[in-house]
C-alpha cells in the first residue's frame, strides 16, 4: 500500500546533499539523481526533487504491513528536519 506523498519546500542544493546523506545512512538507500526510486529492506522510496522550485516530494509506494504510513513520514520528517528542512506539505 502506497502512502501520500510528502511535499517539502525550500530545500536549496545543501539541504538536498544532506538529505541524500541521511538517506543513506539511515536507509541503505542510494540517491544518485533528482528524480528516481530505491527500494531497501521492504520499503521502496520515490522521489523527485526539483532544484528552480527548491521543492522535493517524497513518496514511500512500498512498506510492511505493520509500518504505518504515519510512521514512515515521522521518520523520513525527523531526519529532513536534520538537515533544516520543515514539516511537509500534504498532498
Amino acid at each position: 500500500m502506497a502512502c501520500d506523498p510528502l511535499i517539502y519546500s525550500d530545500v536549496d542544493t545543501s539541504k538536498w546533499a544532506c538529505v541524500k546523506e541521511a538517506v543513506n545512512r539511515s536507509y541503505g538507500l542510494s540517491i544518485e539523481s533528482d528524480v528516481g526510486e530505491a527500494s531497501e529492506r521492504g520499503f521502496t522510496l520515490k522521489w523527485r526533487y526539483d532544484p528552480a522550485e527548491q521543492r522535493l516530494v517524497v513518496e514511500c509506494t512500498k512498506k510492511p504491513v505493520f509500518v504505518s504510513c504515519g510512521m514512515v513520514a515521522k521518520r523520513l520528517t525527523g531526519g529532513f528536519e536534520d538537515c533544516g528542512i520543515a514539516a511537509p506539505e500534504r498532498a
